[in-house]
């Protein structure tokens, strides 16, 4: 069944100001802008709700991608924290091949994620992490105890940097 739309514009069309063959052209043409006018209205009707809702989304979903990264960041440095402490314990227990192995997978890892790091106070923390890595990895080898020392402070280090980014100063 036609809608009200439908009833007005054929009554406008069915009754021109005019008689005779040029009315139904008249008519035709008044149908034409009539319809494309309802389907230029139509059209904007719809795009801008779509428009708001598609740049709403877009805002949420960049939100959410911060938040992602925050929360990977404080995940892998956690994972650091933790590989540290147990390099720690292994260096206590005087275990120093497993303690040395696990440190160099450390500091490997540490390299990785401070070269992708996209926060420059983190990879900058990091990197004088990384400066201390040699000291570390030779105390090991030489079975030195002392170097558990450096290990806490390491791993004091690691959990500062964690909290930082947790609290979101960085």
């Amino acid at each position: 069944m036609p809608g009200p739309m439908y009833f007005f514009i054929r009554a406008w069309l069915v009754f021109p100001a005019s008689k005779g063959r040029n009315a139904m052209k008249v008519s035709a043409k008044a149908l034409f802008i009539s319809v494309l006018v309802a389907l230029i209205v139509g059209l904007a009707l719809g795009f801008f709700p779509q428009y708001r809702k598609a740049a709403t989304l877009t805002e949420n979903n960049k939100s959410l991608q911060s938040a992602l990264g925050k929360t990977q960041d404080q995940l892998a440095i956690s994972s650091f924290a933790a590989r540290c402490g147990s390099v720690y314990v292994e260096a206590v227990k005087q275990n120093y091949s497993i303690a040395s192995t696990n440190a160099s997978s450390l500091f490997t890892g540490l390299r990785k994620y401070a070269d992708q790091a996209s926060d420059q106070n983190v990879k900058q923390q990091l990197e004088q992490i990384l400066d201390g890595r040699d000291t570390i990895i030779a105390g090991l080898a030489k079975g030195d105890p002392a170097v558990a020392q450096q290990l806490q402070d390491l791993f004091l280090r690691l959990r500062s940097i964690q909290d930082s980014v947790t609290a979101g100063t960085m």
